[in-house]
């Protein structure tokens, strides 16, 4: 999703085992309402904010992240770079468990200029860092 206007609400999105070198959903840019987000067994990071020409300013509520047993591509979840700044509510995130998870694998990475706010955050069955 690139730079996305302030009018758009996107509902009810289902991403199901992505793979390759892109994550499950990636927010570039724009101004978005996210709601209802469910992403599992992705094989690179389920969800990445960058900025493209404009900054990542918008909100999520009610997002389910599931961590795919063997992840292969990336160490972290959930990303967020360059200019972002959100708010996410009812945020969910689920690793694979300590056996078949990778030592490495967090669940949430920010990166330099991120302004971010958590409400209502469960974060579960991850080896390394929540966040």
């Amino acid at each position: 999703m690139n730079d996305i206007d302030v009018a758009t609400t996107l509902e009810f999105i289902q991403v199901y085992r992505g793979s390759g070198d892109e994550p499950g959903a990636e927010i570039r840019g724009g101004n978005v309402h996210v709601s209802s987000l469910y992403i599992s067994e992705c094989e690179n990071t389920s969800l990445n904010f960058r900025s493209s020409d404009s900054e990542f300013t918008g909100s999520l509520q009610f997002v389910i992240i599931q961590s795919s047993e063997f992840p292969s591509k990336n160490d972290q979840d959930f990303t967020a770079r360059d200019q972002s700044e959100f708010t996410i509510s009812n945020l969910t995130m689920i690793g694979a468990g300590r056996t078949s998870t990778p030592d490495e694998l967090s669940a949430i990475r920010m990166r330099s200029d991120v302004n971010y706010s958590f409400y209502n955050t469960l974060i579960a069955a991850y080896n390394n860092d929540g966040l």
